[in-house]
């Protein structure tokens, strides 16, 4: 049985520049540049590597020496790869290459950033019509593998991964198999091939004899799971489901194929029919109508962070986020001047709740009309601490009692210097191209719209090339260790990923700084930029 702590862990992957001691991390496999090391079972490593020409991460899979001298792991490594390549569908895994390396076998696949479903499940935060959403998501992707005479055989939550975006992937090949595939193979004789809670009854009974319907019985378990909001564990009662959609899990869960739905095709079309026709409406529960504020809220708070950065050929550029529950006004913005230079504003309410992330939408548009009024179109240099003075002052005639912390960044690649203009417990990380050792920059400023004021301070500091500048939003008030130990341990943080690339190294240093916060400021959102000039 499997260990119940498995359950409580995080499933995003993680991102380590520290190997485990026996093993080596390979500089190449195959054509892929290698950054970390994933993921570490019995018979397989899961790496952190490099596209070669789009530098976006990927994720290899490569067999262990031990399980290259068993010829049955080698031929589901292969199996797996087979089928990853005939499912090109934007709800699966995606795969970018397979062949040897000097230590055996790998698999390229697509990087995916996300969260399991069980986590979605165990949290009980979906409402009724999102949680079908997914599943009409996941039921696509069946559709797919099917046509093309795939059975996926082992789905399950933890199989299915949800991107902040709300796109949902389905992964692990490992044990799918061909439909017209010879059964007549000893594969799997005696032992349970699958997870026992999500098995149909016929795969139960015969790990081989699988059909189409055994994978719409085990999608009719995650339906009930997410709809009731736990896990099952083999357990299902079927009058806790909503009563206008319990006719629709019957079928899927019929114990008897000749009684489930035969194509996953009838399935959407009922789920769809369902949706549309309104009656989701009427077996909505009264914690949906929460949970869909919740939701609406979250949606608005989205808009106000870009969901890629810009694409600067002289900066190159990423950053990573965390979404909260908890209401809080946050947002990003970049801007590129005529003069070749770039503008980057990052802002926080200093409060929680509702109200403070309607006024940082309205600071995003005082930001934006002051930036298109300036004399900057003109090719004139920016001035910052206009900038921020003016705003200030917006805010104040606007007497909303709301405070923001405020940080504006201007980068001069002309001049070679930036800019910054901190506004409340805020700091900017710059990493020299000459030593790497990490500085931080401040500059004592108020928050804005705590006071009128017509002198605010600014940093100057050089910016050549290589140099790497990190944004963020943990102030060191948010510290369980206090203002200068949390810089410390921070600035020793971002030296230890410095080896990664850039396109992953802001998600890394995130999600360890998160665990430094205190409680209430690591359930808050939070995003963190990197930038590191090119040219």
């Amino acid at each position: 049985m499997q260990d119940p702590s498995f359950y409580k862990q995080d499933t995003m992957h993680e991102i380590s520049p520290q190997p485990d001691s026996n093993t080596s991390i390979p500089k190449h496999i195959g054509p892929y540049p290698i950054e970390s090391l994933l993921h570490q079972s019995r018979t397989s490593l899961l790496y952190l590597g490099l596209h070669p020409e789009k530098r976006d991460p990927i994720a290899i899979k490569v067999l262990t020496p031990r399980s290259m001298t068993h010829p049955e792991l080698i031929a589901h490594f292969l199996k797996e790869a087979s089928i990853i390549s005939l499912a090109d569908h934007p709800n699966i895994v995606k795969l970018y290459g397979e062949g040897e390396w000097k230590n055996g076998l790998y698999i390229a696949m697509e990087f995916i950033q996300g969260v399991s479903l069980r986590q979605f499940i165990i949290q009980r935060s979906l409402t009724l019509r999102r949680s079908l959403e997914i599943i009409l998501q996941a039921a696509y992707a069946l559709l797919h593998l099917h046509t093309h005479g795939i059975i996926h055989r082992d789905l399950k939550p933890e199989n299915i991964l949800i991107k902040e975006d709300g796109e949902v992937k389905v992964i692990d090949f490992g044990i799918a198999q061909l439909f017209d595939e010879q059964s007549t193979s000893q594969e799997g004789a005696g032992r349970i091939i699958g997870t026992p809670s999500y098995m149909s009854p016929e795969q139960k009974e015969n790990p081989l004899k699988v059909s189409h319907s055994s994978d719409i019985y085990s999608l009719g378990i995650i339906t009930y799971e997410l709809l009731v909001g736990k896990l099952s564990y083999g357990m299902i009662e079927l009058s806790a489901i909503p009563k206008g959609f319990r006719p629709i899990l019957e079928k899927t869960l019929a114990p008897s194929t000749a009684e489930r739905y035969q194509d996953v095709v009838d399935l959407i079309h009922d789920i769809t029919g369902y949706l549309k026709s309104g009656e989701w409406e009427k077996d909505r529960s009264s914690r949906d109508q929460l949970k869909e504020n919740l939701e609406a809220i979250r949606d608005a708070s989205q808009i106000l962070i870009p969901t890629t950065p810009p694409d600067w050929p002289q900066i190159d550029i990423s950053f990573a986020r965390r979404s909260s529950v908890i209401p809080r006004g946050l947002f990003l913005d970049f801007f590129k001047f005529p003069n070749n230079s770039f503008f980057i504003l990052l802002a926080e309410t200093t409060q929680n709740g509702l109200g403070g992330l309607i006024e940082t939408g309205a600071l995003r548009g005082m930001c934006r009309a002051l930036i298109s009024s300036s004399s900057v179109s003109l090719g004139k240099p920016f001035d910052s601490l206009d900038f921020v003075s003016k705003l200030n002052h917006l805010i104040l005639e606007e007497k909303s009692e709301e405070q923001f912390f405020f940080q504006s960044l201007l980068l001069d690649t002309l001049r070679e210097e930036l800019i910054y203009v901190p506004c409340g417990a805020c700091t900017l990380l710059h990493s020299s191209s000459m030593d790497r050792e990490p500085r931080f920059l401040v500059a004592d400023n108020p928050p804005l719209g705590k006071e009128e004021r017509t002198q605010f301070l600014e940093t100057v500091d050089n910016w050549e090339i290589g140099d790497l500048l990190l944004l963020h939003t943990f102030s060191p008030f948010a510290s369980q260790r206090g203002g200068e130990e949390e810089k410390m341990l921070f600035g020793n943080l971002v030296k230890a990923h410095l080896n990664l690339a850039m396109s992953v190294q802001a998600e890394a240093i995130l999600k360890k700084t998160l665990p430094l916060l205190t409680p209430e400021h690591r359930s808050m959102p939070h995003v963190l930029i990197e930038m590191q000039r090119l040219i």
